[in-house]
């Protein structure tokens, strides 16, 4: 806003007019949430997001005369009130005479319980409750201690409620955020209870010394994991019947998702039933994208679906296997090698985009391999302020799965997709396309001074880049289209790979940096990698570089004869 502001002649005032109710493919996109989210909320979801838009709003607000709000429903009702709210301003006299705009703010969502929620003697809890939803979209879900806090605020909630407060839509609409998140927040934990189980068991018996047996005998023994939730790829809703809200049985410590599935589901029909909110296309809905988020509830947000393909897939030969579940295998026997010491190519640092907490061996539950932190290699180098560059006019955006595209959300229910390749980094304006990252050698390579002290081992990048299958999009915007441009890589300033077009398919690549590039990294301090596309200047959020959903850096022995992808 401040450089269109300095492009426009004073004598034309500005009047903001910001998306508030989309989270993806959107002005004002989520890009900190947990890939959990992403998934099963898709682009219009109940999505209060009260602290983030003030200090939008203190950041823009300066170069504007007010604001019209773009909305397409109730879902951003929050977020409506928030910018009017403090488009509004403080008092020329009263409590809020000269108020901060924290405080400001706090006052608004006091009101908004107060009065539009009717709720004067827990407005409290709901103003807690509200942030508390705002604050469970940003970090790693499973890990997160607000899950419990949120979850017992909105218990103390429902707790004083008399019947006539359960016909609030409003209300209704956040116990139903509260809840949804909550189904989420136990489907991933039980996700990765299962897989990371199953691993741990993989990985102790195929470290194991196996004489007279070759890997793949090895691979053959992998079980199926005992774990499966409903396969719905379409609405599962045919007649909503519920007129009434319903208070589900009251919720253990450690609550079920069948209880938290009821629970969601009374809350949809309920929601139809007083406003006609159409959550679900059996609801009236016309399309996940457009606000059906519900349809989402069970897409797979673990990678139970995809191990049990590569324990399928490790059952019959290579030579028999479909492309598909070759990449799968590929992608999946590249890291347990690593992990278990049988390739002797050595791990330096790992990130999945979107999922920066994540092992690279999809299901495991471990911290990956990362002395450097994301935020630090990634543009601006730096961890972000909430709300700070909203536009992604800075950096590439944090872009995930479009679960609106009936293929990509079939693959995923398939076992297609790994969860590491459903979040990635993508380029959209021209002033970011071409973009680095940079890795601190003395944390990279530590006690690395010179060449020699490598004693000739190579230093390998492997990355992910999306393919056609997955770089697309779905509703509205799969007319569109959604083409990946051919892409070059440079390691300080060496050339790593040529301008590579978009593949078929996503799988793994990997490429050896010269010594060239590492002599000056070791020499400067810093290894810059950076990629450029092949018209800079034509990129759109159509027409993006070369995705990237994940990348390790490696040290490969000069002696080692393992290969940096697995061809089991």
């Amino acid at each position: 806003v401040n450089e269109f502001r300095a492009n426009v002649p004073d004598v034309l005032p500005l009047r903001n007019y910001p998306d508030l109710c989309h989270v993806q493919t959107a002005e004002l996109p989520m890009t900190s949430w947990d890939l959990s989210f992403a998934l099963s909320n898709n682009r219009e979801s109940i999505n209060p997001r009260p602290r983030e838009m003030l200090n939008i709003i203190k950041d823009q607000a300066p170069y504007t005369i007010g604001c019209g709000c773009y909305s397409e429903g109730v879902n951003d009702d929050v977020n409506k009130y928030v910018w009017t709210g403090l488009h509004w301003g403080d008092d020329l006299e009263g409590p809020l005479k000269e108020a901060s705009m924290e405080n400001q703010l706090d006052a608004w969502l006091h009101q908004y319980a107060s009065v539009l929620l009717d709720q004067p003697r827990i407005a409290d809890d709901i103003v807690k409750g509200i942030y508390g939803l705002e604050q469970n979209w940003h970090g790693d879900l499973i890990s997160s201690s607000n899950m419990k806090c949120l979850r017992e605020t909105t218990a103390h909630i429902e707790q004083n409620l008399s019947p006539r407060h359960r016909k609030n839509w409003r209300l209704n609409m956040l116990l139903f955020r509260s809840y949804y998140d909550a189904l989420l927040h136990t489907r991933l934990t039980e996700s990765y209870n299962a897989t990371d189980k199953s691993l741990r068991y993989v990985l102790e018996n195929f470290t194991k010394e196996n004489a007279g047996k070759s890997m793949w005998e090895i691979a053959k023994s992998f079980v199926k994991i005992p774990y499966a939730e409903p396969p719905m790829t379409v609405s599962s809703f045919r007649s909503p019947s519920t007129k009434s809200a319903i208070n589900v049985t009251q919720l253990s410590e450690k609550p079920t998702v069948a209880h938290l599935y009821a629970k969601v589901n009374a809350l949809a029909a309920v929601l139809f039933h007083q406003i006609g909110y159409q959550l679900s296309i059996g609801y009236g809905s016309q399309h996940r994208q457009r606000g059906a988020f519900f349809d989402l509830v069970w897409a797979p947000i673990g990678d139970v679906m995809y191990l049990n393909r590569v324990f399928t897939a490790l059952q019959v030969p290579a030579l028999d296997r479909r492309v598909i579940d070759q990449v799968m295998v590929e992608r999946f026997m590249t890291c347990l090698l690593e992990k278990t010491g049988k390739a002797d190519n050595k791990v330096l640092w790992y990130a999945s985009f979107g999922d920066e907490d994540a092992s690279d061996l999809p299901g495991l539950y471990e911290k990956p391999v990362q002395p450097i932190p994301v935020h630090n290699v990634i543009p601006p180098f730096r961890k972000l302020g909430l709300g700070e560059d909203p536009i992604i006019f800075n950096r590439s955006l944090t872009e995930y799965l479009d679960c609106s595209n009936d293929e990509v959300y079939q693959q995923l229910h398939a076992g297609k997709i790994p969860r590491c390749w459903r979040s990635q980094l993508t380029p959209i304006w021209p002033r970011t396309a071409k973009h680095q990252m940079h890795f601190e050698m003395k944390r990279l390579l530590p006690g690395v001074v010179s060449m020699d002290d490598l004693n000739g081992d190579e230093i390998c990048v492997r990355l992910t880049y999306l393919g056609k299958d997955l770089n697309r999009h779905g509703g509205d915007w799969e007319e569109l289209d959604r083409e990946g441009m051919a892409t070059r890589m440079f390691a300080n300033g060496q050339l790593v790979h040529s301008y590579l077009e978009e593949q078929e398919v996503t799988r793994l690549s990997c490429f050896s940096l010269s010594k060239a590039a590492i002599e000056n990294a070791i020499q400067s301090g810093m290894l810059i990698l950076e990629w450029e596309p092949l018209l800079r200047e034509k990129v759109t959020y159509r027409h993006v570089p070369l995705p990237i959903a994940e990348l390790w850096i490696l040290r490969k022995p000069a002696s080692s004869k393992s290969p940096l992808i697995s061809k089991l």
